[in-house]
């Protein structure tokens, strides 16, 4: 089975918790210090390292529901990832097959500005797959835990690096090293047009991928992000538009759409939009 996860757990929980547009400075005092962020997000396709993992255009549903503690930095988060396909999909066969593809994500992260210069952020995640045995009972879980490390400079287009550390619990080490996949990604950001409550920004990265499951190594890919993102009384709408190219030949995946013969995918369009609120 196909790993996916959720895009950039930390990124949502930073959105979540904060449940404010960039800029806009909404802590209350002598409120709540637990803060239910809950959030809906759709991407119209599962972008992952250089991959479009649940097929070319398949849209992806990801409901959410958190929890902050106050100004600590500290958050945790729930999200599901649900293929769309399953809901279009026209029968019940159809549906079971698709239902491995959903999963669910745990996360917990801590985020802290480090003064006007930098700022910082650790988190893990455990991603479930609740169905990953149901066209296959000998399937091996693909159950995964995720340890991140991100470093951000607040300076002329804010250059940004992360790092990721993917763990596969129930992997065969002998077949699949289950201890040996990472993912480095570096970004450059600005944003433009802001105001309190609104924003609009440009982004840029270029990430390396070791995938030791899948024997995949190299610079996996390269994009491009315009964004846009409105507060409405604390409840925040976003909304990107992508371009992105995989790099490496180990990332151009086969795509075959009208079964005349197999093509090599290597640019990737898509657009995601999200609704998020603080309880």
């Amino acid at each position: 089975m196909r790993k996916t996860r959720l895009l950039s757990c930390l990124a949502a929980l930073a959105l979540l918790a904060a449940g404010i547009a960039p800029g806009k400075a909404r802590a209350e005092e002598g409120g709540s210090f637990f803060k239910i962020p809950v959030g809906l997000s759709y991407a119209s396709t599962y972008w992952w390292r250089g991959v479009e993992v649940n097929g070319k255009g398949s849209g992806v549903l990801w409901p959410s529901v958190g929890l902050a503690l106050g100004d600590t930095g500290l958050s945790l988060l729930v999200t599901a990832g649900l293929d769309m396909d399953y809901f279009s999909a026209d029968t019940s066969r159809d549906r079971r097959a698709i239902r491995p593809y959903h999963e669910v994500d745990y996360c917990a992260s801590f985020a802290k500005n480090l003064g006007a210069i930098a700022s910082f952020n650790v988190g893990a995640l455990y991603a479930q797959y609740p169905f990953y045995d149901d066209n296959d009972s000998s399937a091996t879980n693909p159950a995964f835990i995720e340890g991140s490390l991100g470093l951000g400079l607040k300076t002329v287009l804010n250059p940004r690096i992360d790092f990721y550390y993917d763990y596969f619990i129930k992997e065969n080490a002998d077949k699949f090293p289950h201890d040996e996949d990472y993912y480095a990604k570096f970004s450059l950001g600005q944003e433009f047009m802001k105001t309190a409550d609104s924003a609009v920004t440009v982004s840029a990265w270029v990430g390396y991928y070791n995938n030791a499951y899948l024997d995949a190594k190299g610079f996996s890919d390269a994009g491009l992000r315009l964004g846009f993102l409105k507060d409405f009384s604390g409840t925040v709408f976003a909304a990107g538009l992508y371009y992105a190219r995989s790099l490496d030949s180990d990332f151009w995946k086969e795509y075959d759409p009208d079964g005349n013969g197999r093509g090599r995918i290597k640019n990737h369009v898509w657009a995601d939009f999200s609704v998020t609120r603080t309880l």
